[in-house]
């Protein structure tokens, strides 16, 4: 898939979000960092990569911690999960699958530090069922 633009990314991820069935799942990685959505029974399931699967020298700094509560994701809880999580209702609510794609983007540019499309590498696949 060949990504033109951070807007293009964005959409691409919006467009795909709606339409995704119990199990499909996106993972966009940019070296040790992703972000990637999981379509679940009652909700899709967004995450991004915490500390705890990160090279000790590639971790997050508080201002970085900071600015992921600021983009909306959730707090960690490392009991339950130690990625950071915002679960979407499904179905989507009007205007959440254009959200979905502006928080992957902005994790991956602001705190993530992609500096282009070119940088991530995005995977598909049902888990379920294999690649997409």
């Amino acid at each position: 898939m060949s990504i033109e633009s951070w807007d293009g990314l964005a959409a691409v991820i919006a467009g795909m979000a709606p339409a995704m069935v119990d199990g499909d799942t996106l993972i966009v990685d940019c070296g040790p960092y992703f972000v990637q959505m999981q379509q679940m029974e009652e909700c899709l399931a967004v995450e991004a990569v915490g500390d705890e699967y990160l090279p000790e020298d590639r971790q997050l700094t508080g201002r970085d911690r900071q600015h992921m509560l600021e983009l909306g994701w959730d707090p960690i809880d490392p009991v339950v999960n130690p990625n950071w999580r915002r679960p979407f209702r499904w179905p989507l609510r009007s205007g959440d699958a254009a959200l979905v794609g502006r928080l992957f983007v902005r994790t991956l540019r602001e705190v993530y530090g992609a500096v282009s499309p070119d940088d991530v590498t995005v995977s598909r696949f049902n888990a379920f069922g294999g690649r997409r």
